[in-house]
């Protein structure tokens, strides 16, 4: 059982940076921990992964925040579009992003791979030829959807036990602080309410037994569906799960506009990459028994609003990213851990690669 709500505010740390920084620590087993900062607020939120890869399924995966941060910034493009008139009463969005992970660890030849997500929008009075219009200028304002359309060369660095080291073959970034005095963080006020922001509503899961499911030779695919809708005024609720393999369902409140009763649909998706390279780095210390105390992660994301009037699509920068680990391997070791994380990220191969979702309005 958790101590506390999944996710909750937190005092905003003073910062003038137009970017998303994401701060993300690992706790005990799967379980980690980000406060993500935006030029708006600041939230603490938790992950977790199911029992297939040895979590307790307390908290959202990584993969689910990433999907409902997606589909939460589509719906919101596709209402604030909405100059027409189509009517979007009852509008339901899903969006399903699947993934494949194939490999050997011992050899270093896993990687894991993003396809092009799918999108399903179920608008039963509005016109469709004028919705699929909508929806595709909808894609291009999505901020979230920035970081699926265009091949981004996410970048890395690198300290072990205090020590910054040099990553063959980078572009060096400006050194960043060590993250960790940042989760002492105060709630705000009035935090316990939060307690629904983010909230199981499911675990009707198939294992019996918990296991690591993390062998040296992985063929693995993974599919993840998330359902948005709007709940109520500037709040769209978003359901994700699992359906490759099955798992719980998890809720996720997003405001759109503010965010002062629920974290932004691209506080989401900034947590989701990180939290989906932590798991990757522990899942390789784990299977290669290399040496991994703690990892805690510095992450900057940012994103240029879409200029419909010039043409212009929203664009995200590459990923920035400092990983602060604390280990008792050789340089070596460190090194391939970094490498083997970075290639096994399913949200930085997702990045990399240049998708064009698929649409489908029924």
């Amino acid at each position: 059982m958790l101590n506390r709500p999944i996710a909750f505010p937190v005092i905003r740390p003073e910062r003038d940076a137009p970017s998303t920084l994401t701060l993300a620590r690992s706790l005990e087993g799967m379980r980690k921990e980000a406060i993500v900062i935006t030029p708006k607020s600041a939230w603490s939120l938790l992950s977790d992964e199911g029992p297939a890869l040895g979590g307790d399924d307390l908290a959202p995966f990584p993969l689910g925040y990433f999907a409902g941060g997606l589909a939460a910034s589509l719906l919101d493009a596709l209402t604030r579009l909405n100059k027409g008139g189509i009517d979007l009463s009852g509008v339901e969005l899903m969006v399903e992003t699947p993934y494949h992970l194939e490999g050997s660890y011992a050899k270093g030849t896993i990687r894991g791979s993003a396809m092009a997500p799918s999108i399903t929008v179920r608008a039963p009075e509005a016109d469709r030829a004028a919705l699929r219009m909508l929806l595709h200028d909808a894609l291009f304002a999505s901020p979230a959807f920035a970081f699926v359309r265009a091949a981004l060369a996410n970048r890395f660095a690198l300290s072990r036990n205090g020590t910054r080291m040099a990553i063959p073959h980078s572009i060096p970034l400006d050194p960043r602080p060590s993250p960790l005095p940042h989760f002492d963080a105060a709630p705000l006020p009035g935090a316990a309410a939060a307690a629904s922001v983010v909230e199981k509503v499911s675990g009707d899961l198939p294992y019996t037994v918990k296991g690591s499911g993390i062998l040296d030779t992985v063929k693995r695919a993974v599919l993840v569906e998330a359902q948005a809708r709007i709940a109520e005024k500037g709040i769209v609720e978003a359901v994700v799960r699992l359906t490759s393999p099955q798992g719980s369902r998890f809720r996720l409140r997003a405001e759109l506009g503010g965010e002062t009763r629920a974290p932004s649909p691209e506080a989401y998706v900034a947590a989701g990459l990180a939290f989906c390279f932590m798991t990757q780095l522990g899942r390789y210390a784990h299977t290669t028994k290399t040496s991994l105390t703690s990892a805690v992660l510095h992450q900057e994301t940012r994103v240029k609003a879409a200029e419909p009037a010039k043409g212009t699509p929203a664009a995200a920068d590459p990923v920035l990213t400092w990983a602060f680990l604390e280990s008792g391997a050789s340089d070596p070791e460190i090194l391939q851990m970094l490498k083997a994380a970075e290639r096994t990220c399913f949200l930085h191969a997702l990045c990399a690669a240049t998708l064009r979702p698929r649409l489908a309005i029924r």
